[in-house]
């Protein structure tokens, strides 16, 4: 038998999923619009796990298209500064996202489509 010589205790950050869920949820939408540009692969892969039937599954999972749709706003999420700065942003009234989908609301052509 072999020993072990050395103990990994590292610790891992998670984010709380919920808030970023919630968060992202506002800026997904331009992604299914065109309005911001995803890789395909990424937004697929959105779209099946929001599925009515994979919903419930997944409400506790964080895709990779919710994290870029967080980046667009503030830094990385699922770093512990970036998800201090996003826990601030919200409990602020989210300051920096109404001022992200301002650009989006006043733009003529986004509704003209």
């Amino acid at each position: 038998m072999q020993k072990f010589t050395k103990i990994d205790e590292s610790k891992r950050f998670m984010p709380d999923p919920s808030l970023l869920k919630s968060y992202a949820s506002f800026i997904m939408p331009l992604y299914i619009n065109g309005n911001l540009k995803i890789e395909d692969t990424l937004l697929d892969e959105y779209l099946d796990m929001n599925k009515k039937s994979n919903r419930y599954q997944n409400t506790n999972v964080v895709c990779d298209a919710e994290i870029e749709a967080v980046k667009n706003v503030l830094e990385n999420p699922t770093t512990i500064s970036g998800f201090n700065q996003l826990k601030k942003e919200v409990e602020d009234g989210c300051p920096k996202l109404q001022q992200f989908l301002r650009k989006f609301v006043q733009n003529k052509d986004t509704f003209n489509k």
